[in-house]
């Protein structure tokens, strides 16, 4: 792990944000959005606004926030 590190401070890729969290709402994000591309286009527009609200949704929630805080 040092070693990778090492190897992308020589590249100058030190500054990108490789967190878990980052790589999984990406990944996430391209897989359904290319399922339900393929799946419908004519939806594909609602879709995208529905399944944004619902992250924001989670994002802000006080469950997630608070949680295991009782």
């Amino acid at each position: 792990m040092i070693l990778v590190k090492q190897r992308a401070k020589k590249r100058g890729l030190h500054n990108l944000p490789f967190s878990a969290p980052f790589f999984f709402f990406f990944f996430s994000f391209f897989f359904f959005g290319t399922y339900y591309y393929c799946l419908d286009t004519i939806n594909l527009q609602a879709t995208l606004i529905v399944a944004l609200h619902r992250l924001i949704q989670l994002l802000c929630s006080d469950d997630l926030i608070y949680q295991g805080s009782s």
